[in-house]
């Protein structure tokens, strides 16, 4: 159904196109988007971002790229869409201009297509405004022909060589301005693929992939068909910069949360969505076991909760209300490497993992438990740890017996946790990864030297092709 509905969507948006109201067209094809986001079955974005380059071509002044100023090879552009202070694709984009700020004249280039982001990323917003220079656009509403224009003509007059994108999957306005300049522009293009487990705009109009993982990587290459593809993981904090918080702190912390020195603490973090969308609510009977099995522990919940979500934990906890005692809810919050810290395990969320979090569990040097999804591997994140990680589990069940045995087993916590640190500082540390995006730059005139293939007869499993 959810296909039909992008098909309709986007049969809406050429009519609009032929009929020359190109706001609308635009509109509609970011509806189109929307919908194929949602099937999860859909991975090729090519027929939409063809219709949408076309809409570009006819919105746009024909003499846009006329007389181009010469690239410079000291200015380098970021595209995104809207920021926000928590965010995993946001923390992306700020370990990158952290890493090139000082070496680089950096230029953000912001579309907001989902709101203000010096409004919704506040405190990072304002941080970006001190180390590079930001041009935002408002493609909340319409007029997009001419806000297209002035953002294509701002990246133009940075004479930047390179475009390192973090678009949201919808957003037209981006494919839009990217389509433009692959057609008619020497920009590199580099997209980096945060959203490798669905559908997404901005693969047609790029120069290079950003895959995080080999998952990722095999759906851009076989459905998706894009071969131009390179596998960098995520990018950690410098390991000079990670904080230990002191016992008084974490003291604090504890009493502010209402945990006393001997409780014992897991914790998860994540956006909703991604385990309350599950009609079975597995996630949250998990929780409810495991605080029926371990009166000492107490589960911290970062996430925001809506009224039905609340009525969804209600009903799951019905006839042990006394648990929801031990169930500490919280926002998500800027200073997640505390609570992790004050954590003793962190458990991740299911049927949709998480994959920053994971990483910024092993930095703070605390055992993880995920649950692999057997059915698709696209919405678990157990690679990000080590091969054979003991803590990766194939069942809820088995979940729940790994999670107790950490809880209550300090020294395999510690030696977990020492473990992952180390392929922490292997893998993910900011600077390996700095290296990496060097290369690339340095080489920007050559990015297929980086195009990586796959493991010789690698698939990954989804529970429906497409």
């Amino acid at each position: 159904m959810l296909v039909v509905k992008a098909l309709y969507r986007h049969l809406l948006s050429i009519l609009r196109y032929h009929a020359a109201d190109y706001d609308k067209a635009l509109y509609y094809a970011r509806r189109s988007a929307a919908s194929y986001i949602k099937c999860k079955t859909v991975f090729s974005s090519k027929l939409l971002e063809r219709h949408i380059e076309r809409c570009a071509d006819r919105m746009l002044p024909p003499n846009l790229a006329k007389n181009l100023p010469p690239r410079d090879d000291n200015s380098i552009g970021i595209l995104a869409s809207t920021i926000f202070d928590v965010g995993g694709h946001t923390e992306c984009l700020m370990r990158f201009s952290e890493s090139f700020h000082a070496e680089y004249d950096l230029h953000l280039f912001l579309t907001n297509t989902s709101g203000d982001s010096s409004v919704e990323a506040k405190t990072k917003y304002g941080y970006l405004k001190t180390i590079l220079q930001i041009t935002s656009i408002d493609a909340g509403k319409g007029g997009f022909g001419a806000k297209i224009a002035s953002l294509i003509e701002s990246i133009l007059a940075s004479r930047v060589k390179m475009l390192f994108v973090y678009m949201h999957m919808d957003d037209v306005i981006s494919c839009a301005v990217l389509a433009y300049l692959a057609k008619y522009t020497e920009v590199k293009i580099v997209f980096f693929n945060h959203g490798d487990h669905t559908f997404s705009l901005g693969f047609e109009s790029t120069d290079l992939i950003i895959e995080l993982r080999k998952q990722g990587q095999f759906i851009t290459q076989q459905y998706r068909k894009k071969q131009n593809t390179a596998l960098i993981p995520l990018q950690g904090v410098r390991s000079d910069k990670l904080r230990s918080y002191t016992a008084e702190e974490l003291r604090a912390k504890r009493q502010e949360l209402g945990l006393s020195m001997h409780d014992l603490v897991s914790l998860s973090g994540f956006s909703s969505y991604k385990v309350f969308k599950d009609k079975k609510n597995a996630y949250l009977h998990l929780i409810k076991n495991l605080l029926m099995s371990e009166s000492r522990c107490k589960h911290i919940l970062v996430t925001e909760i809506s009224e039905k979500e609340r009525g969804a934990i209600n009903k799951v906890f019905q006839g042990s209300e006394h648990l929801l005692e031990r169930l500490i809810i919280i926002d998500r919050v800027v200073e997640f490497d505390l609570l992790l810290q004050v954590a003793d395990v962190f458990i991740d969320s299911f049927p949709l993992g998480s994959a920053l979090v994971h990483i910024d569990a092993i930095r703070n040097r605390r055992p993880t438990v995920i649950k692999k999804n057997s059915r698709n591997e696209l919405y678990t994140f157990y690679n990000y740890l080590y091969d054979d990680y003991e803590y990766a589990v194939e069942s809820v069940e088995e979940m729940l017996e790994k999670t107790l045995f950490l809880l209550r087993n300090k020294e395999e916590r510690r030696c977990v946790a020492e473990r992952c640190y180390q392929h922490y500082l292997d893998t993910y540390e900011f600077d390996t990864i700095k290296s990496q995006y060097r290369l690339l730059i340095d080489n920007h005139q050559s990015l297929s030297r980086f195009y990586t293939a796959l493991p010789a007869g690698y698939v990954c499993k989804i529970a429906c092709n497409a």
